[in-house]
């Protein structure tokens, strides 16, 4: 080993020098301000980039927790379209015959002269076109 660093060392004198010397004092100097000075601006830096993610994390899992609630209402709805189209057809049935039976009670409609209001206007001008 020894023999390794004295091959360094001749090769390289500056390098032994600055290792000795003041340079390696600037360079503690250098990673005290490191450790001191930036390193807590980059975790400010980073908490105030945090805070936003999170509150955007938390806002899309209760839209997506409101989704899927969502999804589970309309779950059932083509079951209540078949029930409805069912009570549809029937209260049709139920309408016609009403309809048919009301016809048979009620007096036979009496034909009406035309009037000379708008819509018979309406109906001359048509006619002449």
């Amino acid at each position: 080993m020894a023999l390794v660093a004295e091959s360094i060392g001749d090769a390289h004198p500056d390098l032994i020098q600055a290792v000795s010397g003041g340079h390696m004092t600037l360079w503690w100097v250098a990673n005290g301000v490191l450790l001191l000075v930036v390193a807590p601006i980059v975790v400010f830096l980073l908490n105030m980039l945090l805070i936003p993610v999170i509150r955007i994390r938390r806002a899309t899992e209760e839209i997506l927790d409101g989704g899927v609630y969502l999804m589970n209402q309309v779950d059932p709805v083509p079951g209540l379209l078949a029930i409805t189209d069912e009570t549809v057809a029937a209260v049709a049935q139920g309408a016609i015959r009403y309809a048919g039976s009301a016809a048979q009670l009620l007096p036979p409609k009496e034909p009406t002269s035309p009037s000379h209001g708008a819509h018979s206007n309406a109906e001359a001008v048509g006619t002449e076109v």
